[in-house]
């Protein structure tokens, strides 16, 4: 999805977990690795359900800049959090 779709998406509801999620994908393949972490935490933020996250592990199989995304240690991945 591009950024400027993303962009229109947002102004009908930034609030939606999936679009922040999408962004995620969309700035961790523009190499934006600091905007790709916010987004991915504040969709798992607006959504803590194991859904979001199953999407992004699954996705992570096949996109690598995502995979390299989902190990970074700055991601409040929901199952880690409910665990604490």
């Amino acid at each position: 999805m591009q950024i400027k779709n993303l962009m229109k998406l947002r102004k009908i509801n930034a609030s939606y977990r999936w679009l922040s999620f999408w962004r995620a994908v969309s700035y961790i393949q523009q190499d934006t690795t600091d905007n790709a972490v916010e987004s991915l935490n504040k969709a798992f933020e607006l959504c803590p359900e194991p859904e979001l996250e199953n999407c992004a592990r699954k996705i992570a199989d096949n996109i690598p800049k995502f995979k390299d995304l989902t190990k970074n240690p700055q991601i409040n991945w929901p199952s880690k959090i409910i665990k604490k």
